[in-house]
């Protein structure tokens, strides 16, 4: 009776550990080269599935609805996860948090994230998860139309989204006519009422407050280009290269198969915005 359940107990865990590994296996030509057969090895396997993800609640780029975690960074992580057979939910804190976690604890990523110089040894990074189009943007009808930087300068408020890598740029670059915006889901209603006479913003979070507003696109002009940057799952500085370089395989996949690309058009993301002028205030700088 012992010896039964004992070996029943055995190969139920064989099998539970093959389920677990299948859908792995299956995608290990893709991520394990020549070069990198270690990460073969049932270790690196089992590390890449034991991560911990955590994000934010900052649309469009990330957030929940309905127990779901949504977004253009959200949706490409998910799609990373379900290459690679990884189940472990998803886990939405304040910003803060999500920083202390990433740099106090091994084995865990965060997203979506800008990667700046600052940031850049802080972590390690699979990316860009999300390509976005990035500027200062003005409403049409603004008395005094933005067409240099000393006018960006010397406007009375420019909405910035507070602590974050814009902000950090803009000020290191002199800028003290900021108004960091704790909640920048409402700063677009902020530039039409006239509350703010900048917004630093992205193509995608504009397409998602212009549908919530109703306002439309041509009241909104960018005046001055970041130019195109990424967004990145960032992984604390002690986890295993190898489990980064899956992670980082994944993506791969997901951009090869096409589906980075519907998500990205999904959340509007747009390449051929036209700008007046464009220039060296780029975040991270």
């Amino acid at each position: 009776m012992h010896r039964v359940s004992f070996y029943g107990l055995v190969f139920g865990k064989l099998r539970l550990a093959a389920l677990i590994l299948v859908p792995f296996l299956a995608v290990l030509p893709e991520i394990a080269s020549a070069d990198h057969d270690d990460l073969k090895a049932p270790g690196a396997i089992a590390d890449a599935l034991s991560i911990t993800l955590l994000t934010e609640e900052y649309p469009p780029f990330n957030y929940t609805e309905n127990g779901q975690t949504l977004g253009a960074g959200g949706e490409v992580v998910r799609a990373m996860a379900a290459h690679l057979g990884y189940h472990k939910p998803i886990q939405s804190l304040p910003w803060k948090r999500v920083i202390l976690r990433l740099e106090a604890d091994p084995d865990v990523a965060a997203f979506s994230m800008t990667r700046t110089s600052q940031r850049e040894d802080l972590y390690q990074w699979v990316g860009p998860i999300v390509e976005i189009e990035a500027g200062i943007y003005e409403f049409a009808d603004y008395p005094d139309p933005v067409r240099s930087l000393d006018d960006i300068r010397n406007v009375p408020a420019i909405g910035v989204q507070a602590g974050g890598a814009d902000e950090i740029a803009l000020r290191q670059y002199g800028m003290v006519n900021l108004e960091p915006l704790h909640n920048p889901e409402v700063g677009l209603q902020m530039l039409a009422a006239g509350r703010i006479d900048l917004l630093v913003s992205s193509d995608i979070e504009l397409h998602r407050q212009l549908a919530d507003t109703g306002i439309a696109p041509s009241l909104i002009r960018r005046v001055y280009s970041f130019g195109s940057s990424g967004l990145y799952l960032a992984f604390s500085r002690d986890t295993d290269q190898r489990v980064v370089t899956i992670w980082q395989s994944a993506l791969d996949a997901v951009v090869a198969s096409g589906q980075f690309a519907r998500i990205m058009a999904q959340y509007g993301a747009v390449s051929d915005q036209t700008t007046p002028f464009s220039g060296s205030l780029a975040p991270g700088q």
